[in-house]
């Protein structure tokens, strides 16, 4: 059968959208032999879209006008967490005449201000803030994340104080105040001196008129942290005007860099020299060759050290006025006293995986072991705890419980006497692996969670086990 030849387009002249039938086919002759049909031709509708414009508004996406810089302070949501309402600290927490409607509200404002010279200047990131009450060694810390921050506060500590009426108030409050600076600070990203970071959260403390009955000037260094550095800054606020510590806080807001820093804010003196300046107003005792006064053959353990000007030991910053509860005294020496070396070094700038060598001059903690291990020689049985404690790692991969009990052990044969501030220091440098690492780095922001509180955490979170558990503790991570 012979094929059919396709129809050949058909073009109109642009119209109106106007629906064409093509006229009929006029009748075939009749005929006895069978042909085939006739191609039938295809309804074509066509549209004219020749005059249509785009519209003006259509064409152009309008710019987005900036954002006003704000003009009030940001607050994020506030929360109170009280763990257990009989508790003896908590009673005492609930009963000092406090507004707790307004308590961080209040102190979130005062240290802005104190901070930032208007709320454009403030970071924003935070959008949670929690001030937790509960039973712990460690009197107060601040933890979380960059948008959810938490304050600690010990009831156990509260429950043990001696003051009374307006004291006890200004003590809750002067607490929680220095921890909030350190929810809205800069720190020079981890790279600023420990000493100093502390030292304007009781600066801004000491500004705000909560300044306890027991602080006084003194002390080596100016980095030495806390009341001693506070002294420090407020005279350099004095000598060179309101907002000198608004500069040196925004100057750390990259990172840290002291000559330019200090030269500044002074008119190009160093740090040393303004130290001098101020211990020469003040009648205080400048050390001698070494920067930090250890010319004397003072210990370096950091837990008492030269205290023959007073200011190490009483340098206890809010915590002079617990009795000598021994879980207690040694819990607070690594949050407040910053005294030679070792707090400095164990809150700022400390990360996991550092490498780390274990020196020890104690004979009292081969001593305490020799009758334990079947080893001769008390060297040879230190140097051997000493390379365990160097060579312990955590990945994340096994119990935290089991890890935290063997630290600890090792810990107590190689130094019983360890500062809570320098066994941070150790558990830090202890953590290895991706998973732990990107969890600590997240959970200690501030690199400024104590001791005791590190190790409970890195106990209760990382359980190891099942892949079922891993898989649990990485989603956690990842909401955190």
């Amino acid at each position: 059968m012979a094929q059919t030849a396709k129809p050949e387009p058909v073009f109109m002249a642009t119209t109106p959208a106007t629906l064409h039938a093509p006229p009929a086919p006029p009748a075939a002759p009749p005929t006895t032999a069978p042909s085939p049909a006739a191609p039938q031709p295809t309804s074509i509708l066509v549209l004219d879209t020749s005059s249509k414009k785009p519209h003006p508004s259509k064409s152009k996406k309008k710019p987005k006008k900036p954002k006003p810089p704000r003009e009030t302070w940001h607050i994020p949501v506030l929360r109170l967490e009280l763990h257990d309402l009989a508790h003896a600290g908590t009673q005492r927490f609930l009963t000092a005449g406090l507004d707790l409607s307004t308590l961080l509200k209040t102190a979130v404002t005062a240290v802005l201000s104190r901070l930032y010279a208007s709320p454009a200047a403030q970071p924003a990131k935070v959008k949670t803030l929690k001030l937790v009450v509960r039973a712990m060694d460690t009197l107060a810390y601040t933890t979380g994340t960059a948008r959810a921050k938490e304050i600690h506060l010990s009831s156990s500590y509260l429950a043990q104080l001696t003051l009374t009426g307006q004291a006890l108030a200004d003590e809750i409050l002067g607490v929680v105040r220095h921890e909030m600076v350190h929810v809205w600070q800069h720190n020079g990203r981890g790279a600023a001196p420990g000493g100093l970071v502390e030292g304007i959260a009781d600066w801004v403390r000491m500004r705000d008129g909560l300044v306890p009955a027991h602080w006084s000037r003194g002390g080596r260094r100016w980095d030495e942290g806390y009341q001693v550095t506070a002294y420090f800054l407020e005279w350099l606020e004095d000598c060179y005007g309101e907002g000198t510590m608004r500069a040196v806080n925004e100057g750390m807001k990259g990172g840290y860099d002291e000559e330019a820093l200090w030269a500044g804010v002074s008119g190009g003196k160093t740090v040393g020299t303004l130290w001098g300046e101020y211990c020469e107003a003040f009648g205080i005792e400048v050390p001698g060759d070494g920067e930090d006064g250890s010319d004397d053959g003072s210990s370096g353990s950091g837990e008492e050290g030269d205290s023959s000007d007073g200011s190490d030991s009483d340098d206890d910053g809010e915590l002079v006025a617990i009795p000598a509860t021994p879980s207690l005294i040694a819990a607070k020496k690594s949050v407040y006293i910053a005294s030679d070396h070792s707090e400095a070094a164990a809150t700022r700038g400390t990360r996991p995986g550092s490498a780390l060598s274990i020196t020890t001059t104690s004979s009292a903690a081969a001593a305490s072991s020799s009758d334990a291990w079947p080893f001769t020689g008390e060297q040879a049985l230190t140097t051997l705890m000493q390379s365990r404690l160097q060579s312990l790692t955590y990945d994340g991969t096994t119990d935290g419980r089991r890890f935290v009990r063997e630290f600890e052990a090792l810990v107590d044969r190689v130094a019983p006497d360890m500062s809570d501030a320098d066994k941070r220091l150790l558990l830090v440098t202890a953590l290895r692996g991706e998973k732990v690492v990107r969890w600590y780095e997240e959970w200690d922001l501030e690199d400024e969670v104590p001791y005791g509180a590190l190790a409970e955490e890195v106990a209760r979170r990382w359980r190891g086990g099942s892949g079922r558990e891993a898989r649990r503790v990485e989603r956690e991570a990842k909401m955190d």
